[in-house]
């Protein structure tokens, strides 16, 4: 961030290796839960300071004890929050291991669900007849069609519950994630946070906020009393449960 770059012509490399040292020579994806959540961190700097990033590395080896389709799955999770976030210039393989057909990372740079699975997270249906519907805040799955108010029988019985058949699309979602900087769109994407001000041209979604107090979640170096000014959008799309 203390670079002089007026133009944005720069862009920071960053690697992650999954496995669990980090070194990407250990097989398994072992270390994939702090990575994610340092990408998230990262991805929060790269947004708070309006840098730009390139993934050199990302990936895992085969294990060869069952544990591969777990991390594929973990591989295409870290990916498409890399896509997501709007500060990653692209990425590329890891190339220890020599075996990179496993994850076939073309596959993660399309980051749809398939009918019946839940779609909260990637908002977008894999089937073009279908979409992503939303039963409540803790479901939604993709389907061809949604009768608000009403149960679908093809669920299991015992989970037959009335759906609201909100319709979730990634092109219509202008809202802000958590730790993202919320002062131009001025509404959150969870429903039970909303956006406040810290100070000109920073903004995050919170549960509340108390004026001239300090955020214990900001990092320790910005830590700063809030305006808490909230910020709210008339034309945002909004959910209701």
């Amino acid at each position: 961030a203390s670079l002089d770059d007026p133009s944005t012509n720069l862009a920071y490399s960053v690697r992650q290796p999954l496995d669990s040292n980090f070194s990407g020579y250990e097989p398994g994806c072992g270390g994939y839960s702090h990575a994610i959540e340092g990408l998230q961190r990262t991805i929060k700097w790269a947004k708070r300071y309006k840098k730009k990033l390139m993934m050199t590395e990302v990936g895992s080896i085969p294990a060869g004890n069952g544990t591969d389709k777990k991390c594929q799955g973990k591989l295409n999770s870290f990916v498409h929050a890399m896509n997501a976030s709007d500060v990653f210039l692209g990425y590329q393989a890891l190339g220890q291991g020599g075996n990179l057909n496993w994850y076939n990372l073309h596959e993660y740079g399309i980051p749809c669900s398939e009918d019946l699975v839940d779609c909260r997270s990637t908002q977008c249906c894999k089937n073009p007849s279908s979409q992503c519907y939303l039963k409540n805040p803790s479901w939604a799955h993709c389907k061809p069609a949604c009768k608000p108010g009403a149960i679908d029988p093809a669920e299991d019985k015992t989970v037959q519950t009335n759906w609201t058949c909100s319709v979730l699309a990634v092109q219509e979602r202008m809202c802000s994630n958590e730790g993202e900087d919320c002062s131009e769109t001025k509404c959150c994407n969870n429903p039970s946070k909303q956006c406040y001000r810290k100070e000109k041209g920073w903004a995050v979604c919170r549960s509340g906020c108390a004026a001239g107090q300090i955020w214990l979640k900001d990092d320790a170096a910005n830590r700063k009393p809030w305006e808490c000014a909230l910020l709210t959008a008339p034309d945002a799309p909004k959910m209701s449960f």
